[in-house]
């Protein structure tokens, strides 16, 4: 799987920069726009899979990259690569510590070993 580090740090740019801007006049939170896919590149100068951010209870952020059958999460500042395994409603995916599952526009993520919910609530930035 190819690993999207350049996209995960545009996530991070993008996160901070929407915290900056609320307390600039005229910029209100929301405003900003995402990165698309066509801003961001590889190393070939080939277009990549934008990262979409999900804002889950307490604030929390998990961002997903998706690529076919495979996904980087990132939460608090810690990537990993995921596969898809069977799920009988929405997509689940799975790697060495963590399960993050998605249904629609929603997600949660757990522990892989004890199936524990580590956060919840998620919905995509801006689709409330």
């Amino acid at each position: 799987m190819k690993v999207f580090y350049p996209a995960l740090g545009m996530v991070a740019l993008f996160l901070l920069g929407a915290c900056s801007q609320s307390g600039i006049p005229g910029s209100e939170r929301g405003n900003a726009p995402a990165p698309g896919a066509a801003d961001l590149e590889d190393e070939d100068g080939l277009p990549e899979t934008a990262p979409i951010v999900y804002i889950c209870d307490g604030g929390v952020m998990v961002a997903a990259i998706y690529d076919g059958e495979e996904a980087v999460v990132t939460y608090e500042g810690r990537s990993e690569e995921m596969q898809t395994v069977r799920s009988g409603s929405g997509a689940r995916y799975a790697g060495e510590d963590w399960i993050w599952w998605t249904k629609g526009n929603t997600g949660f993520l757990q522990t892989r070993a004890t199936e524990e919910t580590i956060v919840d609530g998620c919905s995509i930035h801006g689709e409330d």
